[in-house]
């Protein structure tokens, strides 16, 4: 698995460097703002882990009244107004509550996981340089996958059933069924580990209880960071 939150890598810095009669382009303008930006997410990296600052809660929630006959089902969810910061240091926020339909329709009695994640949206990609506006907002996307791109900030998943489609609050949060949110993934915004463990299992060859130790021993990884902030689970050279 690709390690989320990696360390800065040792690759200097460029400043620009000013003098009387340097005529400033919008190339130079923008190259300035950037190393400001880079050393800004440098820190960042170096210093904490990405995540959820605050709010960003996820609730089920009716189909907007705006939206196609076709999309009124009971496959909504509200993402309630709050603060992120990714892996690469750059903050987003989502001022108001977002509803977001969930697609994945997976084949008749078969089960899938789906995620849904917050990702930053930088303006000037958008825009693909031919924006005259002075200002532009740093915005969001809200997307639903099954593979997260590592700078991805999880909001909630579903193990959906296909066939069965209507999502519903978990009877029990800490573990929820099947078309149930769980919460038990996000991951909050803190400072950065002191330390990385690798955890291992030699089972026998006939050990029935192998898969539980193994499925026991990922959970207690996954759970360090709400236990022992100051250590995490280093990610497993191969599969």
């Amino acid at each position: 698995m690709p390690d989320t939150h990696p360390l800065p890598a040792p690759v200097p810095f460029t400043r620009l460097q000013i003098s009387d009669g340097l005529l400033m382009t919008a190339d130079l303008w923008t190259q300035a703002h950037e190393y400001h930006r880079q050393r800004q997410n440098f820190y960042y990296q170096a210093l904490f882990q990405p995540g959820i600052i605050w709010g960003l809660g996820v609730a089920v929630c009716p189909a907007p009244a705006a939206v196609d006959a076709r999309y009124r089902d009971q496959r909504w969810v509200e993402v309630q107004p709050g603060v992120a910061i990714d892996r690469d240091g750059n903050p987003i926020v989502v001022p108001n509550p977002e509803s977001f339909h969930f697609q994945s329709e997976p084949a008749p009695g078969t089960v899938e996981t789906v995620i849904l994640v917050l990702r930053y949206s930088d303006p000037t990609e958008r825009s693909g340089g031919g924006n005259t506006h002075l200002g532009q907002p740093e915005t969001f996307s809200l997307v639903e996958t099954t593979a997260p791109e590592p700078e991805d900030i999880e909001l909630c998943r579903l193990r959906i059933q296909g066939g069965k489609g209507a999502i519903a609050i978990p009877e029990d949060v800490l573990g929820p069924g099947i078309n149930q949110i769980d919460l038990r993934h996000r991951l909050q915004a803190q400072g950065s580990p002191q330390a990385q463990v690798q955890m291992a299992y030699l089972a026998p060859r006939e050990d029935q209880a192998a898969a539980q130790v193994a499925q026991s021993l990922a959970d207690l990884g996954q759970s360090l960071a709400g236990l022992y902030p100051v250590v995490r689970r280093r990610p497993p050279p191969y599969r």
